[in-house]
């Protein structure tokens, strides 16, 4: 890692993107590849399902306090889904979002840097796209709700993300604007 701490934030009605850095992301890499309890192997890549019992109370810290510094009004995650993916050459997820599940904020992190970014799609009100691209970099952590349309780049080289999938309790009726 660079040394460099990267904060972004993105914004459309009911839809966000947050981009920043998980400080102990190498501990929480060697925590989750030893919580496998189910592998599946496809074409592109193989997705482990992992134990999510064995995520940190600091990870789930983390990444509420960045969301609340984002004023985004949830008071609450619980971890639901959790899984580790090992990524082939030239492996990558089509567009897709997760909207199967109420309230679900899903988080991506990367353990190595990568030419297959991940693109999020943001619909705006004006029938404006935000179209943002995030370059993996060991560390990254990207936060966003179920809602987002994403999808990854092709990667040339191997590369392996964790997903790990919150149910969230939002305070009261607020939204995001």
């Amino acid at each position: 890692m660079t040394g460099c701490k990267m904060e972004n934030s993105y914004f459309a009605p009911g839809q966000f993107v947050l981009e920043t850095e998980y400080p102990d992301w190498e501990n929480i890499k060697h925590v989750m590849i030893r919580s496998f309890v189910e592998t599946t192997d496809y074409e592109d890549r193989t997705q482990n399902t992992c134990d999510i019992n064995n995520i940190s109370l600091g990870f789930y810290e983390f990444t509420l306090k960045k969301i609340q510094e984002n004023e985004i009004p949830i008071e609450k995650i619980d971890a639901i889904h959790s899984w580790y993916i090992d990524y082939k050459p030239h492996g990558y997820q089509k567009i897709h979002n997760h909207t199967n599940e109420d309230s679900l904020i899903s988080t991506v992190m990367y353990f190595e840097e990568s030419d297959g970014s991940l693109v999020t799609l943001l619909g705006h009100s004006n029938t404006e796209v935000q179209h943002i691209e995030i370059n993996p970099t060991p560390g990254k952590l990207v936060i966003l709700n179920g809602n987002v349309n994403h999808l990854t780049y092709p990667s040339a080289k191997p590369r392996s993300v964790l997903v790990i999938n919150f149910k969230a309790k939002w305070k009261s009726d607020d939204t995001i604007n």
